[in-house]
Parts: structure tokens; sequence; C-alpha cells
């Protein structure tokens, strides 16, 4: 998939390069550490891609916090719209999720796709397993849709509930 082919979203073609993340030199430094350090923890070689990306998703909600504060000031404080906000502070604006998701993807070998990315609204990301492009929305904790229940869809899908770590219900979608 090209940049070209989403409406609104920007793409990843996992070539170990920092293409569309966020964070001055050292920040993005050290959340690319970080995030090899989870990849290879919770994603192995060897595991399938929609296994690793379910644990990426699973991992980032499960561990880290939202941040409800979405100013430019408090992004400035405590870079809450970068995947350093995410894999090292552990608290992120939907932004910084979905950096630390492109991140993840990128040390994993996923395509990964940053849906509204650079506009004030809900942002989450599409990656790319088994052929098929597929919804990880790391902040809410949906993984493995064809669209976001934020976009308009009318079709059914199944999904199977799971539960983070604070008693907050999530989906995760185990068919696409």
């Amino acid at each position: 998939m090209t940049k070209k082919e989403s409406n609104n979203g920007s793409s990843s073609k996992n070539n170990g390069k920092s293409n569309n993340t966020s964070g001055n030199g050292s920040r993005l430094t050290q959340a690319k550490a970080e995030a090899k350090k989870i990849v290879n923890q919770i994603a192995p070689n060897g595991m399938a891609d929609y296994d690793k990306a379910k644990a990426i998703c699973k991992y980032l909600f499960n561990n880290v916090s939202v941040q409800t504060d979405q100013s430019n000031e408090a992004y400035k404080k405590n870079h809450g719209d970068e995947a350093y906000g995410a894999l090292i502070l552990k608290k992120a604006a939907c932004s910084g999720f979905c950096n630390a998701v492109t991140l993840m993807c990128q040390e994993a070998g996923i395509q990964t796709q940053h849906i509204n990315k650079n506009k004030w609204t809900h942002q989450w990301n599409k990656v790319k397993v088994q052929g098929k492009w597929v919804i990880l929305d790391a902040q809410g904790g949906m993984f493995g849709m064809s669209k976001h229940p934020l976009q308009e869809a009318n079709e059914t899908q199944q999904v199977v509930r799971f539960t983070d770590v604070n008693g907050q219900n999530s989906f995760v979608s185990p068919n696409y």
C-alpha cells in the first residue's frame, strides 16, 4: 500500500527508518529503543503478523494511560502526542498511541498506516496482516476490524470483549 491509498492516513514501509513518528531526536531514539525492547518481549520472531499486531495493541492498551489534557501546552510539557509519551512516560493521547504503534510495527516488520495524522480528531492505525488492512486502535483497544466504529459503516462484525487492567472494557475482533 502506498501513502496515497488511504483517504486520511499516512503509511510506513517499515524500512527501519523513522517516518511518520514524532519527537525530537533524543526522545525518538529512546522511544525506538523501548519499542524494540517491548516488541522483542511480546512479539518474538516466528509469531504470525496478526498475532504480533494484536500483541502490540493489547500491550499499549494495558500499559499506557490516556492523556486527557490535549492542549498544545500539555503536549509541550509531557509529549503525549509522541511515541515517547506512550512508550517511555506511559501516558499519551491518541496521536501518541499511533506513533508508538508505528514504531512497534516497524520493529515487528508490519506495515502500518496512521489514520487522521495531524488532524484534531481521533487517530488510529491500520496494519496489514495476512494480506488485509485492519484497524489497530491501541488507545481504544480495538483490533482486527475492517472499519473503525467512528467511520460510517453499516457492516456487522463479530467481536470478543477483553478487559484492561483497570477494568475498562474494550473490543477485539478475532475475525476480519
